[in-house]
C-alpha cells in the first residue's frame, strides 16, 4: 500500500514539473501590416521587417482596411506573423515609397496567450 502511494504521489509530482516547463515555453504573437494608404501613397512597394536584428518577413500589400477598421489577428492574409517566447523585444521596418527610404522602430512585449499588432503608419515614419 505505501508503495502506490508513493507512486501516486511521484506521478502527481512528475504530472507537475511537465506543466511548469509547457508554462515557461509559451509563445505569444507579433503581427506587422500596414493598410491601404500605403498603396495609395507610394504604388508598389516592400516593407523589410525585422525583430532583434533578424528579418522576419516582407510586406508586399497592404490590408485593405481604414484607420477606423479594426485590428486584423494575428495570422490573418496580408501580415507578418511570428511567433515569441513572453518578453520585450525591438523591432526594425525599411522600405522605400515614392523613391524615399522609409523606416520605423520601436519594441514590444510579448505575454501569455496575447496578439500584439503592431500597425506600421506611413503618417509616422523617419525618412532616411
Amino acid at each position: 500500500m505505501k508503495k502506490v502511494r508513493i507512486g501516486i504521489l511521484l506521478i502527481i509530482v512528475l504530472f507537475s514539473v511537465v506543466n511548469c516547463e509547457k508554462d515557461n515555453d509559451y509563445d505569444g504573437e507579433v503581427t506587422f501590416y500596414t493598410n491601404a494608404q500605403a498603396l495609395l501613397n507610394c504604388g508598389q512597394f516592400d516593407i523589410y521587417v525585422y525583430v532583434d536584428s533578424e528579418q522576419v518577413g516582407i510586406l508586399s500589400q497592404p490590408l485593405p482596411i481604414l484607420e477606423t477598421d479594426p485590428q486584423p489577428n494575428c495570422g490573418d492574409p496580408l501580415t507578418i506573423t511570428i511567433k515569441k517566447k513572453r518578453g520585450d523585444y525591438s523591432y526594425f521596418a525599411e522600405g522605400e515609397c515614392a523613391y524615399e527610404n522609409l523606416s520605423w522602430e520601436g519594441d514590444f512585449q510579448i505575454m501569455k496567450d496575447s496578439c500584439t499588432r503592431l500597425f506600421l503608419d506611413l503618417t509616422k515614419i523617419t525618412g532616411n
